[in-house]
């Protein structure tokens, strides 16, 4: 009798087991909202360099944000097309805390951003070879949706020091600015893309 009931509970067991696989492997994806959604495509636009004191240079900049496989990863793969010829960047936007709206940008060399996302503007402000960078993409959505993308340098070298014996300010006097106007590619019927 004890034999019977051991059988038929390892039995259950089983069927159960298997039931709940099959129900896992069937059930569709969760639907995940996210507050990239609006940036995600492929978009287009020319981009200046202006220098302090110096010539300002054109170059075109291409920004292509999609979904990963991989859960809370997004592909965010930079263009720039110029006199020096091109250059893609494939790198990857890592969700730490979408709730907070905070990021990684992994440039997939070891080198890895923190960046934030404030409504509608992602931020990154890092230092890197004696040069202190702000970054900003926003996107605008009033008529028709583009991104604006702003790249302002500074020289660690060139701070200045002031302030009172209870409060020490320093400042870095910005000497370069890129800035674009990113517009939507739209794909052809020939499977071209042009801006829109």
């Amino acid at each position: 009798m004890r034999i019977a009931a051991v059988i038929a509970i390892s039995v259950f067991v089983s069927v159960l087991a298997v039931t709940i696989a099959q129900e896992q492997q069937t059930s569709p994806p969760p639907v995940v909202t996210t507050k990239l959604q609006p940036w995600v495509g492929k978009w287009i636009g020319e981009a200046s360099n202006e220098v302090a004191g110096g010539d300002n240079q054109k170059f075109t900049v291409q920004l292509f944000v999609s979904p990963s496989k991989t859960p809370n990863r997004w592909t965010w793969q930079i263009t720039y097309t110029g006199a020096a010829g091109k250059s893609v960047r494939d790198y990857e936007l890592v969700a730490i805390d979408e709730s907070k709206g905070l990021y990684v940008l992994d440039e997939k060399n070891g080198i890895k951003l923190p960046a934030t996302l404030f409504e509608d503007s992602l931020h990154f402000h890092f230092a890197v070879s004696g040069q202190t960078l702000w970054s900003r993409y926003r996107i605008v959505t009033n008529g028709e949706t583009s991104i604006e993308y702003e790249l302002v340098t500074a020289a660690s070298q060139d701070a200045t020091t002031t302030g009172t014996d209870e409060i020490e300010v320093i400042g870095l006097q910005p000497a370069s600015r890129q800035f674009a106007t990113l517009k939507p590619i739209a794909e052809s019927k020939e499977g071209e893309t042009s801006g829109k």
